[in-house]
């Protein structure tokens, strides 16, 4: 259930006992935002049928910080923790023999965004101490760098912004690398 209150209001909330003696357990969320509902949105970042490699790194990026936010039992975190070392070994089926990653495994085209994308990952998940492969990540920010060395810029192209916006973004990731 979900009750709302006004700002200084105050609910005494009464639960009823239910369950067997020791499996009880009762969620609260508290937000200044409305219902966010951390459980259900857990659920389905978990559960994310995730198969091209945006989708694989939009499952897990967000998992690497949860414990921030939410209390994790410890089975949770263990599993979190999996589905994280999970999407670092799937990333590097996507990666291109250019060092970039492709939208699909096998595909032949490199996707910039989603290469830079998946490198902010993976700079995030090495600083917290997962093991993320040398050489698949070496590769891929050699790629990175490569490709921003190549940026022109043109005012005259219909996706001119786009490009503007992966370059910046593209610096922004290669800069973690130094940090």
């Amino acid at each position: 259930s979900s009750i709302h209150l006004e700002s200084g209001a105050s609910k005494e909330i009464k639960l009823d006992k239910y369950g067997m003696k020791g499996t009880q357990k009762v969620f609260m969320e508290v937000s200044s935002i409305g219902s966010i509902q951390t459980e259900e949105n857990l659920k389905k970042l978990i559960d994310y049928p995730h198969g091209c490699v945006e989708q694989t790194i939009s499952s897990v990026l967000p998992q690497l910080f949860l414990e921030n936010f939410i209390e994790l039992d410890v089975s949770k975190v263990k599993e979190l923790k999996n589905n994280i070392a999970a999407g670092i070994s799937k990333l590097q089926g996507f990666q291109r023999s250019n060092g970039g990653l492709s939208y699909w495994p096998g595909s032949f085209s490199t996707e910039d965004y989603c290469s830079a994308y998946a490198y902010h990952f993976l700079m995030e998940a090495k600083k917290k101490g997962y093991q993320v492969p040398d050489a698949f990540l070496s590769k891929l920010g050699k790629y990175l760098s490569a490709a921003s060395n190549a940026y022109q810029e043109d005012k005259y192209r219909s996706d001119s912004k786009y490009i503007d916006f992966i370059q910046a973004y593209r610096l922004y990731v290669l800069s973690l690398a130094s940090s």
